[in-house]
């Protein structure tokens, strides 16, 4: 098993980036991100719409509205990104793909600066488990350590210092 989703984070309310994206909160409980499309609002001031579709976060449509971040996640082939893109335009892009190389990153766009350092350090991780020959990909969590760093959400991380996402099944207007 392992994840192959995408999920997307808009720096306003829940209600306003429901609007936004063309969805209705139906108000059922998404425990465990099982429906198609679920969402929650983070202390962070960040919506984070999770889809249980790895390509949703590519949708030209989805980032057409203020500041976005847009994350893939695809465990099976250990290829992970994100991108910032703000008022429909994409500042920046990080990917990592085991299939080029456990070693494999790239980017696009000014990538923020945080980026380099998380790179840095998991670069020194997969080093000290055997570089290569290591088995756990550690350069696979640098895109997604990126977004947590600015959103504060993590799609397999459950609970947090100010408690669990609530998240709620969400259907496309």
């Amino acid at each position: 098993m392992g994840f192959s989703i995408s999920w997307i984070g808009l720096q306003m309310p829940k209600s306003r980036a429901l609007e936004v994206m063309g969805f209705q909160d139906t108000g059922e409980m998404d425990e465990a991100n099982e429906a198609p499309f679920s969402a929650a609002y983070l202390p962070s001031g960040w919506t984070i719409v999770w889809a249980n579709s790895f390509e949703y976060a590519s949708q030209p449509d989805v980032i057409q509205h203020s500041r976005m971040i847009g994350c893939h996640v695809e465990e099976h082939l250990m290829f992970s990104s994100c991108h910032l893109a703000e008022s429909g335009k994409q500042v920046w892009n990080v990917w990592h793909n085991a299939q080029e190389g456990i070693y494999d990153i790239h980017s696009t766009g000014p990538a923020p600066t945080d980026f380099e350092t998380i790179v840095s350090a998991q670069k020194a991780e997969q080093d000290a488990a055997g570089g290569e020959s290591a088995e756990v990909d550690y350069l696979f969590d640098a895109p997604l350590n990126l977004a947590f760093s600015i959103t504060g959400y993590r799609h397999d991380q459950w609970s947090y210092d100010w408690g669990e996402p609530q998240f709620t099944i969400i259907q496309p207007v």
